[in-house]
């Protein structure tokens, strides 16, 4: 933590990746925040405040687990 950013660390432990469902959970509760929520998986970092990201980031999670 620096610079007034605060980090938190998620693992998600479904070995079929993100799927829709929780992937728009995550889109619609983030959207309620005035902030800069990302997800992070080796080199990706999208916004959560995007489906689309959402999805691609769920799509690289299989790519990366297979």
């Amino acid at each position: 933590m620096s610079d007034g950013w605060i980090e938190r660390r998620v693992n998600l432990k479904n070995k079929h990746g993100l799927h829709m469902r929780p992937a728009q959970k995550i889109v619609e509760t983030s959207i309620r925040f005035q902030a800069d929520i990302r997800a992070l998986k080796d080199k990706l970092d999208m916004s959560t405040k995007s489906i689309l990201d959402m999805i691609e980031f769920a799509a690289y999670m299989v790519n990366a687990a297979a």
